[in-house]
């Protein structure tokens, strides 16, 4: 099956092709046929599937196919629905048809089918999915039937701003200074993704991932409030690292694939006295020539080309006088994530960036 959508100015293709292990199996989707149904009819739960023909000719070739399907108490077929086919809302979902009671007065077919998992029925897949420009300008015309997700963007903007720590000044940490930190983030711009992995009996045999930025950027402050004699010295790291998801694809039950920003902080101090608030931090962009290849199994070529981030420091500021020492180190990164059928690999293909020593 073929799912197309727009994500930004990308057209993205994901094509999903299911095979199955055993000759007793078949994997049958509705659309294969659907010209030939007058009706599609979904019961609840357990309640199975109705499908109504058009002709008799349609309908006596499906009985003479599918009679097989009660032959044996092992034979059974998967039924892939279309989107919205069974309600409104879903997703191409597959359905497990172990029988089938035929009604040639009707023209139907009812399938004793039970909505199942994809992970349940797919052992031997392979999926890819890749991306094409789409002018916006003019994509109405060139691509009417174009379904427009705006979740799948892989878009990197985001604003994060939340207090990291706050100890009173009679806190065994600081031990007479009252300190608090707060972090903001700001990212902007997009990652495009291609993936690809094949699989057979439920274990990956290939795995492979290709990625690169357009219009990326980041930048971290930290501000510190600071009243009070620091009486033993600070040294104190973020744990765990703060992990954020942002714009993502995702197919219902069968891919999520997407970025997290990663961001961790490490503050420390051997003396510090006053009163003051502090700020610092850093801005950096990605170059849209980066790109990271990478296969995620096996030894496959692994490259990452002009990942290095264009890094500009934020000079610090101070409220009023302090005297001692504030050391800061910080970084932001992009990690994308996979998750197939309810397994999930992840690949890390770099810092966005990092500062260190901010005095």
């Amino acid at each position: 099956m073929t799912e197309r959508f727009a994500a930004g100015d990308n057209l993205y293709l994901a094509n999903f092709t299911l095979r199955a292990p055993q000759d007793e199996e078949l994997i049958l989707p509705i659309e294969n046929f659907a010209k030939e149904l007058k009706s599609i009819r979904c019961g609840k739960p357990g309640e199975g599937m109705t499908l109504e023909f058009r002709d008799k000719e349609s309908y006596q070739y499906a009985q003479k196919q599918w009679r097989w399907v009660d032959d044996e108490d092992i034979n059974h077929f998967v039924l892939v629905t279309e989107p919205d086919q069974c309600y409104q809302g879903d997703d191409r979902s597959p359905y497990l048809v172990k029988t089938i009671t035929f009604d040639e007065s009707k023209l139907t077919a009812c399938l004793n089918a039970e909505e199942v998992e994809w992970k349940d029925v797919a052992q031997n897949f392979h999926l890819n999915v890749g991306h094409e420009y789409v002018d916006p300008t003019t994509a109405n015309v060139t691509h009417p039937h174009l379904v427009k997700k705006e979740d799948a963007k892989f878009d990197l903007s985001m604003n994060y701003n939340q207090q990291l720590f706050n100890f009173a000044k009679d806190s065994g940490d600081t031990a007479g200074l009252g300190l608090s930190a707060n972090a903001e983030i700001t990212t902007g711009g997009s990652m495009v993704a291609d993936f690809d992995i094949d699989t057979f009996f439920g274990v990956p045999k290939g795995v492979s991932m290709r990625i690169y930025p357009q219009g990326v950027y980041g930048q971290i402050m930290l501000s510190l409030n600071a009243d009070g004699t620091l009486g033993k010295p600070l040294d104190w790291a973020m744990k765990p690292e703060i992990e954020i998801p942002v714009g993502a694809l995702n197919i219902k039950g069968l891919l999520e694939l997407g970025p997290y920003i990663t961001m961790g902080v490490h503050l420390g101090s051997s003396a510090l006295t006053g009163t003051a608030t502090w700020s610092a931090g850093a801005k950096a962009s990605l170059k849209d020539t980066a790109e990271v290849k990478a296969q995620l199994l096996g030894s496959g070529d692994n490259t990452i080309k002009d990942w290095d981030p264009i890094f500009e420091k934020i000079d610090p500021t101070f409220s009023a006088e302090i005297s001692g020492d504030v050391r800061a180190w910080g970084e932001l990164g992009v990690q994308f994530k996979a998750e197939v059928l309810g397994s999930m690999c992840s690949y890390l293909p770099s810092r966005i960036f990092s500062w260190t020593n901010l005095e």
